[in-house]
């Protein structure tokens, strides 16, 4: 990133960030759903103890889990095996209890993990380049904790051809578990001591006991068949981009579910057996389907809020305004969906043919829109399956307009009618036409020409 990008994201006022940190947490999240109901009361109890949020908590577990027991563990698939290796970053305002989350669930812990395991340590705070290269390269491994998102990104938005450092290698290697080789400075290294809670520390040092030896973890048949699916529907995600001229998805969506879903296996085992005032026993090696689904919620809500943030960015960056940057609310994109031509609409129609400002939203925005304008009478979202699509399409199919209960908060009868009789968009095809009527989610004479 240029230096003039960066000064012109400085020069945005805070309005403009709390505007999109409004719009980013109107998102529901789905922490809760990843524990064990005993294991979220000991979160939230944690979190409160810290005044923090249970999600920069939540997140400092799974990625502090991740490491310790991926240090000596593996996760094997039908296709290949990999390390636990996670890249988590959360941001938030001030004095909203980032650094106290990571302190707590990330830096204590494994300062106590060095301790008990007489090891060293493989923690990385703030550091020169030489210093995390020496780090590496001295334990085969590194754990980047930092409180200030800064002190990573910025090493990743220089070029090597620029800063010269193979910084961007290094931590791209940290997050991948490939091996490399470097040189590296022999300046020593000074470690600080601090007071840790014994709660979060005695989890984290079972977890380092239990996985003091090689262990692989797999995937239950059930777990596997549902991994296979998304493995082919991101195939045919690619495949048709390709063919229609679009960029494909970049993500590592897949891998990083895996990961987590052997972060959380671990951690709600073990963890709930410490707060039954058990002896933890070794988790066992399958990972169940449930999990998994868990893990893919988690993950899914992480890269629509990455989506929501990049698409802000690229917004903001273009050439124009200083201005505060407004973001579309609920309200709006509600409006917008009702208001779209036609009687039904797709989140792909909505991208293409909706508000040119309302057209950067993610999946997750527009799904939480429809659903909400389901619930309160204006139309029913529909699932269908079309041919040559791995996919179930998603379609809002908008109530009639004499079947409507006026007035509305949204919109007026006369203008809502007039969008409802107006031809449907193009990239709703007949397919996807003849997939409503066949499951008979609309009458047969809403499209008599097909």
């Amino acid at each position: 990133m240029s230096s003039s990008r960066l000064a012109k994201l400085r020069k945005q006022p805070d309005s403009t960030w709390a505007l999109l940190q409004k719009r980013l947490i109107g998102l529901p999240d789905p922490f809760e759903k990843l524990f064990l109901p005993n294991v979220w009361n000991f979160i939230i109890n944690k979190s409160h103890s810290l005044s923090t949020n249970p999600g920069y908590v939540s997140t400092s577990l799974i990625t502090t889990t991740s490491f310790i027991a991926g240090s000596a563990s593996t996760l094997v698939t039908t296709t290949q095996e990999m390390p636990l290796n996670i890249y988590s970053i959360f941001v938030g305002p001030p004095t909203t209890g980032k650094s106290q989350a990571i302190k707590e669930c990330a830096v204590s812990p494994m300062t106590a993990v060095v301790t008990e395991t007489d090891s060293s340590s493989p923690v990385i705070q703030k550091c020169t380049s030489s210093g995390l290269i020496k780090t590496i390269a001295d334990n085969k491994k590194g754990f980047l904790l930092s409180g200030e998102i800064y002190d990573v990104l910025f090493k990743l938005v220089k070029s090597d051809e620029e800063n010269a450092t193979g910084d961007v290698q290094v931590l791209c290697q940290l997050f991948s578990g490939e091996e490399a080789s470097y040189r590296y400075a022999t300046e020593k290294r000074r470690e600080i001591s601090t007071n840790t809670p014994f709660s979060i520390l005695d989890i984290f040092i079972e977890i380092a006991r239990l996985h003091t030896s090689r262990t692989s973890y797999t995937l239950t048949q059930e777990a596997n068949d549902t991994v296979n699916r998304l493995n082919e529907e991101f195939i045919a995600e690619v495949n048709e981009a390709i063919t229609e001229g679009r960029t494909p998805p970049k993500t590592k969506k897949i891998d990083i579910i895996l990961r987590v879903a052997a972060s959380l296996h671990i951690f709600n085992h073990v963890a709930s057996q410490l707060l039954d005032q058990t002896q933890p026993t070794p988790p066992t090696e399958e990972i169940e389907r449930t999990t998994l689904l868990s893990a893919i919620d988690y993950v899914t809500w992480a890269e629509s809020q990455k989506e929501i943030f990049v698409e802000f960015l690229n917004d903001l960056l273009s050439p124009k305004m200083d201005e505060t940057k407004g973001q579309p609310t609920a309200m709006v994109i509600k409006i917008a969906c009702l208001l779209f031509s036609g009687s039904m609409l797709t989140y792909r129609a909505f991208k293409q043919s909706g508000p040119r400002s309302l057209r950067g939203i993610a999946n997750s925005e527009f799904s939480v829109a429809i659903k909400d304008l389901e619930q309160s009478g204006l139309g029913n979202v529909r699932s269908v399956r079309v041919r040559f699509s791995s996919n179930p399409v998603t379609v809002f199919v908008k109530e009639d307009p004499d079947n409507v209960r006026w007035p509305t908060d949204y919109c007026n009868q006369t203008e809502y009618r007039s969008r409802y009789n107006q031809p449907t968009n193009k990239s709703i095809s007949i397919a996807i036409k003849r997939a409503l009527i066949e499951a008979q989610f609309i009458p047969e004479d809403m499209f008599p020409d097909i």
